[in-house]
Formats: structure tokens, sequence, C-alpha cells
């Protein structure tokens, strides 16, 4: 029908109709929720599938870290984001505060590390420097000899030259020494670089002993130092029963090691006839001292001493400090 002139035509409705309405599908709802979110800013197709991803859980208090998507940078405003940045800060924090709290232990660990490696690296250069031809023995020095001869123990020990400090033959040193009777006992000692130093103590001659036509020179043991036809001089003559392991020459040297250098100069002779009956006869006067057994020999000397001082040898025929505490004189 044709409509009549005048008469405006309705406005063609945009609305399809119900033949041409699409179907709704996940796509088309996802396109109108994308026009929905459109409205904000997002236009992308995958806004939807972001905000609906699970948000990761924190491992031990700490939030993990939300990576951004492909080719999409990470948003300085987005909370995933701002919470990986506050628990790195965070760590960070920490490990600034166990840094600082345990300076001091670190320090002291690496004093004592130093000191200990400065330690074994010095001992280890002076172990290898000890072994080496810089410390090899140059010189032999023999100190306290007296009656022996230095030169011969240097002699003897001439093998000794060019070995180091350390490997020194110290049987090779008692082999050399123990020739001496009159050497008691010695001391080695190293002196670097190069000096090899022998400390011996003599044996002290105390008497002489009669035996057969000579005269032995013997010690407070009863050790043989020399032996000589003639009596030698400055020893007194040592008169006892039985031998050198007797009491009664025991008894004779104990009284005589106790005697001052002055006074034994002056001993002619001791003669023990039991251990508890020593006497003493003195040189060029003839006095004699009682002085009865040994024991308390050094109050005894002592007190003889102070009697020969008082009254010379020449005025008195006897002393007897047999009891120190009350001496007794004879005057001529």
């Amino acid at each position: 029908m044709k409509r009549p002139s005048g008469i405006p035509r309705p406005a063609a409705s945009n609305r399809p109709s119900a033949s041409e309405e699409p179907e709704t599908t996940p796509d088309a709802a996802g396109t109108r929720t994308r026009g929905l979110f459109g409205r904000f800013g997002r236009d992308r197709e995958d806004d939807l599938d972001q905000l609906t991803a699970p948000i990761p859980l924190p491992v031990d208090g700490v939030p993990a870290r939300e990576e951004p998507l492909d080719g999409q940078a990470a948003s300085p405003g987005d909370p995933a984001t701002s919470v990986w940045r506050a628990a790195r800060a965070r760590r960070r924090r920490e490990r600034e505060e166990v840094r600082r709290f345990t300076a001091s232990s670190r320090r002291r660990r690496i004093v004592w590390l130093s000191a200990v490696g400065g330690v074994l690296v010095l001992a280890a250069a002076c172990v290898g420097v000890s072994y080496t031809p810089i410390m090899a023995v140059r010189e032999v020095q023999v100190e306290g000899a007296r009656l022996v001869s230095s030169d011969l123990i240097v002699r003897d020990l001439d093998s000794q030259i060019g070995t180091p400090l350390p490997l020194v033959d110290q049987s090779a040193i008692k082999a050399a020494l123990v020739q001496y009777p009159l050497v008691q006992s010695y001391s080695v000692e190293s002196r670097p670089p190069s000096t090899l130093v022998i400390r011996i103590v003599e044996r002290r001659p105390v008497g002489v002993i009669a035996a057969g036509d000579a005269f032995d020179l013997v010690d407070v043991a009863g050790v043989v130092l020399s032996t000589s036809p003639e009596r030698p001089d400055g020893y007194p003559l040592m008169v006892f029963d039985g031998d050198s392991s007797s009491e009664g020459f025991s008894a004779a040297a104990s009284v005589l090691r106790s005697l001052p250098d002055d006074v034994l100069s002056t001993v002619d002779e001791v003669t023990a006839t039991t251990v508890d009956d020593v006497t003493l006869t003195l040189a060029d006067s003839g006095a004699v001292v009682a002085w009865g057994s040994a024991e308390d020999s050094a109050v005894k000397a002592a007190a003889l001493e102070k009697l020969m001082a008082a009254y010379p040898p020449e005025s008195v025929s006897r002393y007897d400090v047999s009891s120190p505490e009350s001496v007794v004189i004879d005057p001529r």
C-alpha cells in the first residue's frame, strides 16, 4: 500500500529482530564484558584473564613475585608489584641488619685467621731455614772448663762442623766428653746462626787416696780424676777403712765438701775411723779438729771458720766442733 504523502516514514529500528539476534556465546559474553571494562580504559583482549587469574600465595610470609605477562610491562600502580617490591625491600633491610650485627664477629674471625696464618707461615719459614746450610755449625765454644782443656774438646767435636744446628749428633758429643773423667755433666746449646756451645760442669776434687806407690785424686763420688806418683799439692790425704765405696770414705768426703775453700786449703789430712768419728789435721800448725759425724757439716764448717778467725791455728792445739752450739778449743 502506498503511504499518503506528508506522513513521515518511521525511522528504522536498530534493534535486530528475533530471527536476526545473534546467539549468546562465550565469545559474545566476553565481548560484552570487554565492552563494559572498556569504559575504564581496558581495551585489550587479555584484560579479563589478567583480572581473574589467581594471586600467588606468599611463601614463609613473603608474597611471591608476580611476573608481568609477555609483552606487558609491570605497572607501577599494580598491587602485586607493590607487594613484591615491599617484600624485596624488607629482605634487603634484613640482610643489612644481619651484616651490621655480625660485623664484629667477622672482624674477630678475620683477625684470628690472620694471626694463625702468620704464625704458621713464620714457623714454616723458621723450620725451613733451620735445616739449610745457613744454620750450619761453624764454631764450637766450650764454657766452664778449668781443669779440662777446652781446645781438646773442640778438636774432638770437629766432626760436627758443617752440620745444621737441629741435626747435631748428641751421641757423638756424649762419646767425645765421656773420655774426660773431670767432666761431671754437660749441656748443649745451639746459638744461631752457626755457633754450638758446650757447657760443662767439672768434678770437684776433694782429696787424695794413697793407692800403693801412687796417689789418686778423687771427687766426692770416689771417681778417680787423675793418678800421679807423687801426692798432689793443695788436697788433703784421706785415711779410712775400706775402699771408695765404704761408709768411712763417704763421711770423710762429705766433711771435705762442706768446708769453705780457704779452710779446705789448710787441711792436710782427714781421718774417718768410723762414720761418727771424723778428725781433721791442719797443715803447718798440726792442730786437730774433732768433727764428729758428718751430720750438720755445714753448721760445723761455719763454726770452725769463725773459730779459726778468732783463734789462729798457731795458738790452738785442738778445735772441737762436734757440737756446733757449744764449741771447745784447747789452747797450746
